[in-house]
């Protein structure tokens, strides 16, 4: 079972998201920018 890891600032949450959004992008996987982390690779 996966574990999922925590930030250590909360607050760069959004920041994290759109980074991970980002490179994904680049990757050419479809990314859901509401949640993504729920990536289909």
């Amino acid at each position: 079972m996966a574990r999922r890891k925590r930030l250590l600032v909360p607050e760069a949450r959004k920041a994290m998201n759109q980074f991970k959004n980002q490179v994904m992008a680049e990757q050419g996987y479809f990314i859901d920018e509401r949640n993504p982390d729920h990536v289909k690779y």
